[in-house]
This record gives structure tokens, sequence and C-alpha cells, in this order.
């Protein structure tokens, strides 16, 4: 197989990541599906504390979640998790 010429690879990786971000970017959904969840949860933990003095903890986001705000696969992991079962 030929290799495209070496000039051409950010061109076309470019151009791919580009029609991604423009594929996800018209809803919330798609946009949070572009950044880590880990990293959103920490840049919103500074704003909340700079602004109001108060952070935000992955476990405090999770006690507030309710059963309809979390993905049933998620929900069988942790299931599973809990059983000593396989997932």
């Amino acid at each position: 197989m030929l290799q495209p010429p070496r000039n051409t690879v950010p061109i076309v990786a470019t151009h791919s990541a580009r029609e991604r971000i423009s594929a996800n970017w018209e809803t919330m959904e798609g946009r949070l599906s572009l950044v880590s969840g880990k990293q959103l949860l920490g840049k919103l933990s500074q704003w909340t504390q700079a602004n109001y003095g108060v952070p935000i903890s992955p476990m405090g986001v999770a006690r507030q979640l309710r059963r309809n705000e979390i993905a049933d696969e998620v929900i069988a992991v942790l299931t599973a998790i809990e059983n000593n079962g396989p997932f």
C-alpha cells in the first residue's frame, strides 16, 4: 500500500477533526461528547469555587443524580460490580 506524502497527513487529520467537531457542535449533547468528563467537572469546580466559594466533587454530583439521569449501561456496570458479577 502506498503511503500518502507526509505533508498531506496533517491536512487530512485537520479536515477529519473539523468534520467531527462540526457534526457534534450543533447540540449540547454533541458538544459534551467532545470533552473529557473529568476535565469538564474540574473546570466547572474551579469556576464555582472562584465565583461562589463552593467546589464541585464527583461524589457530590453522583449523590444528586436521579435514576432517569443515569445511562442504562452505567447502571448495568455498577450493578455487576456491586454483585461481584461480570460486566
